[in-house]
Formats: structure tokens, C-alpha cells, sequence
């Protein structure tokens, strides 16, 4: 959805319909709502969202499902304060990890004890330009044992958009001479380093997916904030408790 004042572009809303006609910001990303190229007054960004709102509900649209930006990611303003103001109401809460810039210290005794096992071993760090690789050999056979699920993007989708970018998405393996054991696709957008995707073959007690989390926290942590994204399941009623004391953990 693109929003004018006369005939300047001021704002757009990334959206998708769901089977049920709800309009969703947005089902296939991390966090929606709305976009603007320069800083808004609140008043300005309020009726933005409130002529969202009308425009939607001239659709004859019932519900507008808006996925909140996790506050790692809000350069300007919260907008919790915008929802209250137009009397949503709360559907969901996830929980979000991250750590601050500048704020690593060392992770706690368990990991560290898995990291210096790894330390002792013969493992290397090296980007992976080819994405496929990472799909097919650690990141499609993890999802589907430990979760019984798949990536969102295909590897061609992935690759297809850091072509674009190439500084912004990148694929960081773990290798054991030259067999691929972790792997870490980052996205890379202003001050936050994202985890979008994590995986380690199913010899975990070397530490060796501990040892590749380690290096990149260091690596970035002290330029950018480092995301690990949500621990929530089941349309966020549930935490993946061991998912988040892994992260936790760092």
C-alpha cells in the first residue's frame, strides 16, 4: 500500500491477503508496518495509519495483522504508542533476543565449556558464496529433524537477493578441514546483525555451532547489534524453551 500527501509518495505498507481476506504487514517477513523515507511527526505518522485503516475498511477489509518491530530494529520511535492511539488490540507476544552493541561479554559456563572444546579442534570459518550448499546439506535436514518444518526461502531465492546485496546477506560456514559442519546466513541492515538462519549437522556436543555464534558475535558486536530473533511458537502461546536457553546462553 503506498500513501500520497497531494502526489508525494510519504509512506508504503508491505502487505499480503491471507485465505480469510485478513490483510497481513506481513506473513513473510520478520516485523512489518509502515515505511517512510523521512522522519514523521507522530501526528503525521498516526493519520498514515489511520488512513491505512479507512482505506482498508472501504475494502470492505476486516482485520489488518501488523507483525511489531522488534525494538533492536526502531531507529526512531516505538510505534506501540501509534497502536494504542488506534485502539488495537493485542493478538500475539513473542519473545526477542538480542544483544546491545558493544555489550558480549562471554557466554555462560556451559557454552564456554562447548566453546573451548571446539577451540581445540581443527575449524575454520569461511564466507559460503554459494547458498545451496548450506540448504542442502545442513539447513533443510536440521529444519526438518528438529522441527519438522522448512525454510522459508529457497536457496535461488536467497542467492537471487544477496546478488543484490551482497553486503548485506552473507553465508558464514563452520568447516572441519573441508566438511561443512554449521552454517549462519546474517542479514545485515543498518545497526542490527540478524540471524536468519542457524544450523549444525547432528554432532553437537563438539561445540563447533557454538564456536561459529561465538566468532560472529565478536566479529560484529561491536559495530552492530546482534539479533537472534524470536523464541516463540504456536502462534507465539508457546516459547521453544530450549531454543532460547541456547540463546540465552550467549
Amino acid at each position: 500500500l503506498m500513501v500520497y500527501e497531494d502526489r508525494e509518495l510519504i509512506a508504503v505498507m508491505p502487505a499480503n491477503i491471507d485465505e480469510n481476506g485478513d490483510v497481513h504487514s506481513h506473513q513473510g517477513l520478520s516485523y512489518g508496518g509502515v515505511l517512510n523515507r523521512s522522519p514523521l511527526l507522530f501526528v503525521n505518522l498516526l493519520e498514515v495509519y489511520q488512513k491505512i485503516v479507512e482505506f482498508l475498511s472501504n475494502q470492505k477489509i476486516k482485520n489488518l495483522i501488523i507483525k511489531h518491530v522488534p525494538s533492536c530494529f526502531a531507529l526512531r520511535r516505538d510505534t506501540n504508542l501509534i497502536f494504542s492511539w488506534l485502539e488495537s488490540d493485542k493478538y500475539r507476544t513473542d519473545i526477542y533476543s538480542f544483544i546491545p552493541k558493544r555489550n558480549y561479554d562471554k557466554p555462560n559456563k556451559h557454552r564456554l565449556r562447548h566453546i573451548k572444546k571446539a577451540m581445540k579442534k581443527n575449524f575454520k570459518v569461511k564466507r559460503i558464496s554459494d547458498f545451496s550448499i548450506f540448504w542442502d546439506k545442513l539447513l533443510i535436514p536440521n529444519l526438518l529433524d528438529r522441527y519438522n518444518v522448512k525454510p522459508v526461502h529457497k536457496s535461488s531465492e536467497i542467492q537471487f537477493l544477496a546478488e543484490f546485496f551482497p553486503e548485506n546477506i552473507l553465508c558464514y560456514g563452520l568447516y572441519e578441514r573441508e566438511d561443512l559442519r554449521a552454517g549462519v546466513v546474517l542479514f545485515i541492515h543498518n545497526k542490527v546483525v540478524h540471524t536468519q538462519y542457524i544450523a549444525g549437522d547432528k554432532n553437537r556436543k563438539d561445540g563447533g555451532l557454538d564456536y561459529l555464534i561465538n566468532y560472529l558475535i565478536l566479529k560484529y558486536n561491536r559495530k552492530y547489534i546482534f539479533s537472534f530473533g524470536s523464541s516463540s511458537e504456536n502462534n507465539g502461546n508457546q516459547i521453544n524453551s530450549g531454543l532460547l536457553n541456547w540463546k540465552e546462553s550467549f
